[in-house]
This record gives structure tokens, C-alpha cells and sequence, in this order.
């Protein structure tokens, strides 16, 4: 009786694997139920002269932010989710300016999520946070003892 090595049994299990996948279709990222952009750690700022060893080009936040929201514009995802230090301090201006910017993302059909981060309440607090915001969001149930919420899109 032959012996069969087991380099040939992984080697034939192995193409059956692969014989397996030929049948399936690729899938586009453009099938998918829910195109989104994610990006993180924003730490804007509009103040010019702000200089961090950690963050790049944060001395031209509003720049490179502005630039951000004219690419996502362009793929129109059905969102824009930010997660967390969306400015450097949490200072009022520095939200107000930043929501300027996300509002013509939102204007442009895309829904804006964003959770928070550290930094996102170190000057001005989580009523001030809300004023600024929220406004930009479409939520669709809300929790009243935090600033979380669920946004329900259909695509």
C-alpha cells in the first residue's frame, strides 16, 4: 500500500480551499449597506499660533480640516464619523469653528457622527459641547444623562 506524505494532504487541502473561493463574486465597497468615512483625533484649533510636538500641523487645524471636509464631500459617504478629540481643548470658539466646517458636510447629505474625547471637554464643558454640536447630528434616540446617541441611517 502507498503512503501518501502529509505535505501532499495540506497541499490538496489547500487547493481545495482555494477552488472553493473562485466561485464567490467580489464584493465593491460600493455594494455595501453603509459607506462612511472614519477619522480620529482631530485636535483642531483656529488658534494660529498653538505649536504640539504630538499632533502635525496643528498650527493649520482649520486648513487641513476644511481640506478633510472638501474630500468627504467629494465621496459622499452616507457618513462622516469622528471619534473623539474633535478640537484640542474643548475651548467654545475652537467648536463653533470646527462646526462650521462639519455643517457643510451635513449640508451636503452626509450625516455627521462624532463621539468625544479628553480633550474635548477641557474649557468649555458638556452643555457647551451640546449647543455646538448637536445641531449638526440626526439622531435618532437620545440619552439624556450623557451625551450619547444612536443615528439610524438607511441606505
Amino acid at each position: 500500500m502507498k503512503r501518501i506524505s502529509s505535505f501532499a494532504v495540506v497541499l490538496f487541502l489547500f487547493l481545495v480551499i482555494l477552488s472553493g473561493c473562485a466561485g464567490q463574486k467580489k464584493q465593491s465597497y460600493r455594494d455595501a449597506g453603509l459607506r462612511a468615512v472614519i477619522v480620529s483625533d482631530l485636535h483642531f484649533t483656529e488658534k494660529k499660533d498653538t505649536l504640539n510636538t504630538i499632533v502635525p500641523l496643528m498650527n493649520c487645524a482649520a486648513e487641513c480640516i476644511d481640506a478633510m471636509a472638501e474630500e468627504v464631500i467629494a465621496l459622499h459617504p452616507d457618513a462622516l464619523i469622528i471619534t473623539g478629540d474633535n478640537t484640542n481643548s474643548g475651548a467654545d470658539a475652537d467648536e463653533k469653528a470646527l462646526a462650521r466646517i462639519l455643517n457643510r458636510v451635513k449640508k451636503a447629505g452626509i450625516a455627521v457622527v462624532m463621539t468625544t474625547g479628553n480633550h474635548d471637554f477641557n474649557q468649555s464643558g458638556p452643555a457647551v459641547y451640546e449647543k455646538n454640536f448637536f445641531p449638526l447630528f440626526d439622531c435618532y434616540s437620545r440619552d439624556q444623562a450623557s451625551l450619547s446617541f444612536s443615528v439610524l441611517r438607511n441606505s
